[in-house]
């Protein structure tokens, strides 16, 4: 249950996250004259379903007792450790937000430290993430299938 909810969570705010983007309501379109808005609010929403993830995943099991009966709805080990992949993933795109108003706002063109390498740095997150999904479904189903194992 508890790993369900976790894997749900992440889910639904990825899938959020999808949907805005590819349904039009932030368009990836970019002329010249709205580049620094557009930017703008890319990195912004990214920055948004990161941290709104984050706290989700801080108040995980509260929000998992409110929308569940279970009584087995518990701290796990894995609740320490997703919210900082997307805090981590939030900070990304902060300083890619930032550095984008520097660059069109300021004029300052030199400052490419996160925009050359924002790909590499998300996918990182993504593949500790996944890594860590898969991890948690392994060890949950080596719990339930020995259940003197787990306390």
């Amino acid at each position: 249950m508890n790993s369900s909810h976790i894997t749900l969570f992440i889910l639904l705010m990825t899938l959020a996250e999808y949907i805005v983007f590819i349904s039009g309501l932030l368009s990836l379109e970019v002329t010249d004259e709205n580049r620094k808005y557009q930017g703008a609010l890319i990195f912004g929403t990214q920055v948004l379903f990161s941290i709104m993830t984050f706290f989700i995943l801080i108040f995980r099991v509260q929000i998992s007792r409110m929308i569940s009966n279970s009584k087995k709805i518990k701290l796990t080990n894995f609740d320490g450790l997703f919210h900082w992949l997307f805090l981590y993933s939030g900070v990304i795109a902060f300083l890619a937000l930032i550095e984008h108003l520097a660059r069109h706002l300021l004029g300052l063109k030199s400052i490419t430290i996160i925009y050359d390498s924002y790909e590499a740095l998300v996918y990182i997150a993504w593949a500790l993430n996944s890594g860590l999904l898969l991890s948690m479904m392994i060890i949950s189903t080596k719990n339930a299938q020995e259940p003197h194992l787990s306390n």
